[in-house]
């Protein structure tokens, strides 16, 4: 228990004593071990989450286990629920894990550290797991022990340690912890390594989960510097927008140097790497598209989109266009994607204060607004004139007054609605 104590308290203490950190708690044995350490550092300020996915029939007594652990460390504890969709096999399982990080995200705060228990035989499935799907070195590079994580940090203090050290510490300390009898299922991949290639392989080479770790560590010092020596290069392929890439920049370069400044794009941003198949298709069909399409390649939770010589990476969101609500003005109103509508009072600017309620809407096509010394205007015309880029246009929020548009937020507004010079107003501020 000595060492794997010792790496946690050097985790903690290098990343300091003034931070909340969280333990990711499932209730298994890894996480039961990282919870029991976490308890011998009493310097330091933890909060354990729960992750309840409510898949196994199992799952409330397996939250109920967790809040009474979190409780006897005299630890605070939160249980988020997934509601995960019912759907089978792999896309079940890679659907759980994305949900299960987004709730970690949410209860995350500005430098606040999130720690998870995976440890070295994690780090071989994953290595083996990203053989069986032609991954490249990003995907090689597996588990990193530390990258920035939204709003923080999330850490694995545990990945040198392998699954028998975690049972001899559990054993000395007499731990409990339960058992997801979902991981017997060698239906999925992982367990399918787990459970018959990960013994064989040991059987041949006892230390093979350790070796195999060194592999993806070599692959994760080789990306570093493929990443460190594409930095410059990648500044010149800019676009004219911030996060862009410039199309014809790309298109001067050959296709291997194309397809490591997509990669690398993609991975700044933090979002899962492109297939092969979908790199090559933004290849021959996006950046090889005309100026004025609107080309557009779909993977995991993002989108790379064309638009003139931009290149874009969109998260896909698709707005709900029977969205409808009244808002009060004066009062912050979240919209469906979780950004927020505010207001603030300035003279002669905005609304007038004459009006109190409105209904915010988005665009279903055909809509005009009444602008100063202009007439009525179509609002698709303005769309393409402001230079709002195609796919943010369905979700823009639009104020009426009853059937009547009166506000495109962050550009008009109706000018019988607009407040007179030195009459009190509300400007509208859209926080996104």
């Amino acid at each position: 228990m000595d060492a794997l104590l010792k790496a946690l308290r050097g985790w903690c203490q290098r990343l300091g004593a003034d931070r909340t950190y969280w333990l990711a708690y499932s209730g298994g044995l890894d996480s039961a071990v990282l919870l029991h350490l976490a308890t011998q550092l009493p310097e330091f300020h933890f909060k354990v989450i729960h992750i309840h996915h409510g898949i196994n029939p199992k799952a409330d007594d397996w939250a109920l286990h967790a809040e009474a652990k979190a409780k006897a460390a005299g630890f605070a504890f939160v249980c988020e629920r997934l509601g995960l969709s019912q759907t089978k096999g792999e896309s079940l399982e890679a659907e759980a894990r994305e949900r299960r990080y987004q709730a970690l995200a949410k209860h995350l705060q500005t430098n606040e550290v999130i720690f998870t228990a995976h440890h070295q035989d994690d780090q071989a499935e994953t290595l083996l797991l990203q053989l069986t799907r032609g991954a490249g070195l990003p995907g090689l590079a597996a588990m990193p022990a530390q990258k920035p994580f939204h709003a923080g940090v999330l850490v694995r203090p545990l990945l040198n340690a392998n699954r028998a050290d975690l049972l001899s510490v559990a054993a000395q300390a007499g731990l409990s912890w339960v058992e997801d009898d979902s991981n017997l299922c060698t239906n999925y991949t992982r367990n399918f390594l787990r459970h018959h290639i990960l013994p064989t392989l040991k059987a041949r080479w006892p230390s093979i989960t350790k070796t195999l770790a060194r592999s993806a560590e070599h692959c994760a010092e080789t990306q570093a510097l493929l990443s460190h020596l594409l930095s410059q290069p990648l500044k010149a392929t800019q676009g004219t927008l911030p996060n862009t890439l410039s199309v014809s920049a790309l298109n001067a370069h050959s296709p291997a140097l194309q397809k490591a400044f997509i990669r690398e794009w993609v991975m700044q941003a933090g979002h899962e790497m492109p297939s092969t198949k979908k790199l090559d298709t933004i290849l021959t069909t996006v950046l090889t598209a005309a100026w004025d399409k609107s080309a557009c390649v779909s993977f995991g939770e993002v989108s790379v989109r064309r638009h003139k010589d931009n290149l874009h990476l969109v998260l896909n969101n698709t707005p709900d266009l029977n969205f409808s609500r009244e808002w009060v003005l004066g009062t912050p109103l979240v919209l469906p994607d979780q950004t927020q509508l505010k207001t603030e009072a300035r003279q002669g600017v905005g609304f007038s204060s004459r009006f109190h309620t409105l209904t915010v809407k988005y665009r279903t096509g055909g809509e005009k607004i009444a602008l100063p010394g202009r007439g009525r205007q179509s609002l698709k015309n303005l769309f393409q004139t402001w230079g709002v880029l195609p796919w943010e246009r369905n979700g823009w929020p639009l104020l009426f007054d009853g059937e009547v548009l009166v506000g495109v937020v962050g550009w008009v507004y109706d000018e019988n609605y607009l407040a007179k010079p030195g009459e009190p107003g509300l400007a509208v501020i859209w926080e996104r």
